[in-house]
């Protein structure tokens, strides 16, 4: 059996916040992998991994909505997003030059 946190362990575990986690369970981003009869959320080792691929697509500037059509793809390929996100557009701008900008604004 898959070992399974409770949201407010999830939570800490992967730097978001509870509010965060309801979210993407209510825009389908997300879904915990149980929710007891009680309404409490359980997240999987399944689900971290999904969490990590919806912060790197934020991080790339996706919106919630794109990062909604890539999670529910059988076949998601990150290759492929990046292409789609450099027709997209990005003003001319290289990709390690917008990681230096978003960087600098960190820090």
């Amino acid at each position: 059996m898959k070992k399974v946190y409770p949201i407010g362990e999830f939570a800490k575990k992967t730097g978001q916040t509870i509010r965060t986690l309801h979210y993407y369970d209510e825009i389908g981003i997300l879904k915990p992998s149980h929710v007891s009869s009680s309404g409490r959320r359980f997240y999987s080792e399944d689900e971290i991994i999904a969490l990590q691929k919806i912060v790197a697509l934020k991080f790339l500037g996706f919106s919630l909505e794109e990062i909604k059509h890539f999670m529910q793809e059988e076949k998601w390929d990150l290759k492929e997003s990046l292409a789609f996100q450099r027709r997209r557009g990005m003003g001319g701008k290289s990709y390690r030059n917008i990681f230096s900008e978003r960087r600098s604004r960190l820090e």
